[in-house]
């Protein structure tokens, strides 16, 4: 939708995702309860460079976080 963006933002405390222009939500998974990632690579997104990481924490309110069309995908994955 045109009123909605997303940013992700990695600190040295953990994991942000913000998202939204009108009305905004931030949420965070802290470093120590990611417990495993997964890239995920279809087609026309390789084809533009792009991918998909899968973000599996311990935290009990948001167990999972999508990294949805990002740049550098692997080396996102192979990061965190």
């Amino acid at each position: 939708m045109p009123w909605e963006d997303t940013y992700y933002e990695l600190t040295n405390q953990g994991l942000k995702r913000i998202t939204g222009i009108l009305n905004r939500e931030k949420d965070e998974i802290e470093l120590y309860r990611i417990k495993d990632t997964r890239l995920e690579e279809p087609f026309l997104l390789r084809m533009l460079g792009l991918g998909n990481v899968k973000v599996v924490s311990s935290n009990r309110f948001m167990k999972h976080l999508l990294l949805k069309a990002i740049e550098n995908a692997e080396g996102v994955q192979e990061n965190s």
